[in-house]
């Protein structure tokens, strides 16, 4: 999807409107657009600084609000979202309908479902998962660590005896 600033409509608050079905590359692309932009005038300007300015044009505080926002509007952003809050029903539902979704990996150290369950001691979100057949032993990227790990360093002891 090509979209460029001037396509866009503004809301009623004055800020621009995201299309339809905004993703994560389509945000990126923004950001290296917009910085390309500010460079004109400022060649000094960085990554951040387009990335903090599409947010604001957007109606967003920061980029991790704008980037948090787009990510819930898919399916594993909706799937690690209902993994860290517990919401079982919700996992059910997303991976009933997709269960190719059930070895996610979330950017950047591409975590599990488990993981992310796990770290939030949802131990019944948790069960649901290992009962899916998530992969009690798979490591994420960033230290190579299981689930357990993440769950024992947040003291939710019912998780660590679980897993």
């Amino acid at each position: 999807m090509e979209v460029h600033m001037s396509d866009e409509t503004r809301s009623a608050s004055g800020a621009l409107s995201l299309p339809d079905d905004p993703n994560l590359d389509w945000l990126r692309k923004q950001a290296k657009r917009r910085l390309d932009e500010l460079r004109a005038a400022n060649p000094s300007a960085q990554l951040s600084d387009a990335q903090f300015d599409l947010a604001r044009q957007y109606g967003f505080t920061s980029w991790r609000a704008l980037k948090a926002h787009i990510d819930a509007l898919t399916t594993d952003g909706q799937l690690f979202e209902a993994a860290r809050n517990g919401d079982v029903a919700k996992l059910a539902e997303l991976l009933d309908a997709n269960p190719d979704k059930l070895s996610v990996r979330d950017k950047p150290y591409e975590w599990t479902l488990l993981h992310a369950a796990a770290h939030n001691g949802r131990l019944a979100a948790v069960n649901f998962l290992l009962d899916r057949g998530l992969d009690v032993n798979a490591r994420e990227k960033g230290d190579n660590t299981y689930p357990i790990h993440w769950a024992a360093a947040a003291g939710h002891v019912d998780v660590v005896r679980r897993l």
